[in-house]
Parts: structure tokens; C-alpha cells; sequence
């Protein structure tokens, strides 16, 4: 079983968002990093958003499924697994993550902030790294945040 953290960051000055998108195995030892900066503003349900389907067509390049993705925005969790028909940006955007997540046997958690510390850090950096970036190990300078990142699951 893999677990995957997504998180997504605005940066208004440049009008663009960073993504950060962390792969563990089950002994919680990264097995691959993706950093994306995306053009344009948008809500930060929107970020966040972006940021689960980017990770879910990252994951689909990885050939990997059975993948838990946590996330530590409540309300594109909320939506991901809500009934209700949106037909805004947003509602397309959750609806793209749910076909995904079906394909692939992914399953979407929301976690606390603080257990999402390493792919908000990530998501932060992007402005630093050339996009799209990706490592298969922890990027540099993550060592101390990867190893204090705890899995504390919200319900």
C-alpha cells in the first residue's frame, strides 16, 4: 500500500499556484516527490483541487493504484464524496478526481494540517524548482519536515 499527500499553495504576486505531491511506501519512506507550478489564480478550494487531480494523473503515470491520497482541505474532501451536482469550475474539477480515483483504486482521506506538512512545504517551494519537478527520493532541504510529518487522520 502507498500513501500519497497533496497540497497546493497560491502565490498571488506571480498569479500562479504551486503543487506538492509526496509518495510513501508502507514503512513511510518517500518513494518519489512531483512539484508543479500552474498559471492563473484561483480560489483555494480551487488550488486544492487542482492540486488532488494533477496528484491523481501523476499517480497514473507512476502505474501504481491502491494508493491512499490524503489532503488537509476539508471542503474538496467534503465535495469529492458529496451527492450534490456542481457544475461550476470546481464541481468539473472534483468530478475529474472522482473518474480517477475510480480507475485506479485510489482512496481520498482528509488529514490534519500538520500530518500534510511535507506537501504543503513542497507546494510552497515550487517557486524554487523548474516545473515540473521530480524526484525519487525526499528533494533537498525536506529531510527534517519528511521526518516530523506524522499521519494524524481527521474525522
Amino acid at each position: 500500500m502507498l500513501k500519497c499527500n497533496v497540497d497546493a499553495a497560491i502565490f498571488s504576486k506571480h498569479q500562479t499556484i504551486g503543487l506538492g505531491v509526496i509518495l510513501r511506501n508502507e514503512f513511510g519512506s518517500v518513494v518519489g516527490c512531483y512539484s508543479k507550478v500552474v498559471n492563473g489564480v484561483s480560489s483555494p478550494k480551487e488550488a486544492e483541487a487542482l492540486g488532488l487531480r494533477e496528484a491523481a494523473r501523476w499517480l497514473l503515470e507512476l502505474r501504481v493504484s491502491n494508493v491512499i491520497v490524503e489532503l488537509d482541505a476539508k471542503g474538496v474532501y467534503d465535495s469529492f464524496y458529496s451527492k450534490a451536482l456542481d457544475r461550476s469550475e470546481f464541481g468539473m474539477l472534483i468530478q475529474d478526481c472522482r473518474s480517477l480515483f475510480l480507475d485506479q483504486n485510489f482512496t481520498l482521506c482528509h488529514v490534519k494540517r500538520q500530518a500534510n506538512a511535507a506537501a504543503d512545504a513542497l507546494a510552497k517551494a515550487t517557486s524554487s524548482f523548474a516545473s515540473p519537478s521530480f524526484w525519487r527520493d525526499a528533494p533537498p532541504l525536506f529531510g527534517a519536515i519528511l521526518a516530523s510529518d506524522v499521519s494524524i487522520s481527521s474525522h
